[in-house]
């Protein structure tokens, strides 16, 4: 079994009730564990992260009764461990709805991207759309992206075209995939065109490249529509955007240009 590693990263030590007292480890990053003064001055220690996890006799407990928001993060992060867990994705969506921390609610959101459960959707639908935080508002579109089910598009179109966070609109442009939804080239189009921030502009021609990859056909919208913002762009960046989309469509219409 891998020791505790100091500074920022730990190998959590879980029992498991359901089997007897069983070690996994799980390294938990920065992305769960970001800053010491994180954990109370008395309880800042790797050490003590891992005496408080370990002591659990149901890994799901801590994700209820921990006051400590660290704690939560490591333990949500160690669930992911058991995925076919029945209660894996129900306490996870739990905590998503109504963890009061940002940062536990933004690495739980995370983590049910990774598990690629259906039951999680209804839950990242809504803090796709409803939570407070921005980052968790992110972290929710970029794990529904990883879902590729069509009733999740109009959550992912309303984040592109409203959000008032440019980070959630880039993550959204990010997270839509080429479907035969008529919808989805004008709204990246809009977004390459319309969008007052930059960084949303080059996610949005940088997904419209890929809706162009092979076995998806060539919609006859987005060269021309590439070309347009090429020749209008202000500023470097979106302009290098989209001729990095048009050289990755390679086809005779985006060489011919």
């Amino acid at each position: 079994v891998a020791p505790v590693i100091a500074d920022r990263t730990l190998c959590a030590r879980l029992v498991d009730a359901g089997e007897g007292t069983r070690v996994v480890d799980v390294r938990v990053t920065r992305r769960l564990v970001t800053r010491n003064d994180d954990l109370p001055a008395d309880e800042g220690s790797a050490e003590e992260l891992e005496r408080r996890l370990e002591g659990l006799t149901d890994r799901l407990a801590v994700l209820q009764t921990d006051t400590n928001e660290a704690v939560r993060r490591a333990a949500a992060a160690a669930l992911c461990a058991w995925p076919a867990d029945p209660r894996t994705v129900p306490a996870l969506t739990a905590v998503l709805t109504n963890d009061l921390d940002v940062d536990v609610r933004e690495s739980v959101a995370d983590d049910l991207g990774s598990l690629e459960d259906a039951r999680a959707v209804p839950s990242l639908l809504s803090a796709a759309q409803r939570d407070a935080s921005a980052d968790v508002r992110e972290r929710a579109v970029m794990s529904l992206g990883q879902y590729r089910d069509p009733s999740i598009l109009p959550v992912l179109l309303q984040a592109l075209r409203g959000d008032r966070d440019e980070d959630v609109r880039c993550a959204a442009a990010l997270a839509l995939w080429p479907t035969n939804d008529d919808r989805l080239v004008p709204a990246l189009m809009q977004a390459l065109t319309n969008d007052p921030i930059q960084e949303v502009r080059v996610s949005a021609a940088t997904a419209l490249a890929t809706f162009c990859m092979p076995g998806h056909g060539e919609d006859d919208r987005i060269v021309p529509g590439l070309c347009l913002a090429f020749e209008t762009a202000i500023g470097h960046e979106v302009q290098a955007a989209t001729a990095r989309a048009l050289a990755f469509i390679g086809s005779s219409n985006a060489l011919a240009f």
